[in-house]
């Protein structure tokens, strides 16, 4: 992922996402939340650091039964 400031469309930072990302969205905290459609995962990406933060799996499990 890459962060681009916003004035000048210049790239400033950027940081490893493994997989495509299909969809973002920012979160009221700031931080970029991204669906990896090749990982299925969601991976959350901080701008200001320009890193990622953490990562966890988007694959829903069915109920117990």
């Amino acid at each position: 992922m890459s962060a681009i400031d916003a004035a000048t469309g210049e790239v400033v930072g950027a940081a490893k996402a493994e997989g495509d990302g299909e969809q973002a969205i920012i979160g009221a905290d700031g931080l970029i939340y991204v669906n990896s459609e090749t990982t299925a995962e969601v991976v959350v990406f901080d701008p200001k650091g320009r890193r990622t933060n953490r990562r966890w799996s988007s694959w829903m499990r069915p109920p117990a039964r």
